[in-house]
């Protein structure tokens, strides 16, 4: 699926849809609190694509058909982009994200990461050869 048109953070994107099931996964959902019980499940999102950069904007995957004797219900997790200026050059890099875990029907646990503060660390060096 395409579409063209939606917005985000003030930049219209293509967004299109994907579905990668299990077999083909390497989305692992993890319930550590109840025994340790790992699995690689099947799951669909979205890529936005910044319409005039041709960048990706955000991605997002979320958990197919777990199942109901699983601990965990359902799994979510999102990333938005945006052109962070370190030193003298714009880089396209991850400015926020979400993960996402509902335990049954009642429980649900949310992390909210912002990334800030990049930094470019560099080093010069030369090397010069005598002549004796």
């Amino acid at each position: 699926m395409e579409g063209t048109g939606q917005n985000l953070g003030g930049q219209t994107c293509h967004v299109y849809s994907y579905r990668v099931e299990a077999k083909n996964s390497s989305y692992a959902v993890g319930a550590t609190l109840y025994g340790g019980d790992k699995r690689m499940v099947a799951f669909h999102g979205l890529v936005y694509i910044d319409a005039a950069r041709y960048v990706v904007r955000r991605i997002s995957a979320e958990t197919d058909e777990l199942p109901v004797s699983f601990p965990v219900q359902q799994s979510s997790i999102w990333v938005n982009y945006d052109v962070v200026q370190i030193g003298e050059h714009e880089h396209m890099l991850p400015v926020s994200a979400e993960v996402m875990a509902r335990m049954g029907r009642r429980s649900t646990v949310k992390n909210e990461i912002v990334f800030r503060d990049y930094r470019r660390f560099g080093a010069e060096s030369s090397i010069q050869f005598g002549s004796e």
